[in-house]
């Protein structure tokens, strides 16, 4: 199992025909004050299953400072999939609460293992 890629965004959804819609993709979010809520945000990632391997696939997001402190996780995502695919998980994070500006990471786990990570930052700005 690998992951291919982390996108974090504003909004991300599927169609009826399984088509991927990313709108908003960011490296950086601007908060007024801390510690300071981030409503809505989708991240979104792409795994590839190892050829001639089936898997049940679950995989666990979590956001964390750079002191390794999560500060939001979401739920584990769980399904089937076919050796030499490729599986692309959309996950919804809301009421998301930054304790202070710093830069945090996407860290995407495979059956409780650290596969990869991506980074943004929080930064403040004068309302």
């Amino acid at each position: 199992m690998e992951l291919d890629w982390i996108i974090v965004c504003e909004y991300a959804t599927r169609d009826k025909a399984n088509k991927l819609s990313v709108l908003g993709e960011f490296t950086s979010v601007f908060l007024p004050k801390f510690p300071g809520q981030m409503p809505i945000m989708y991240v979104v990632l792409r795994w590839k299953v190892d050829e001639g391997i089936a898997t049940d696939f679950s995989d666990n997001v979590k956001i964390v400072n750079s002191r390794g402190e999560v500060v939001a996780e979401a739920p584990l995502s769980e399904a089937s999939v076919e050796p030499g695919r490729r599986i692309t998980t959309v996950r919804r994070f809301e009421f998301v609460t930054f304790p202070s500006p710093d830069m945090y990471f996407v860290e995407a786990y495979w059956k409780g293992q650290l596969m990869g990570k991506d980074h943004f930052f929080v930064r403040a700005v004068s309302a």
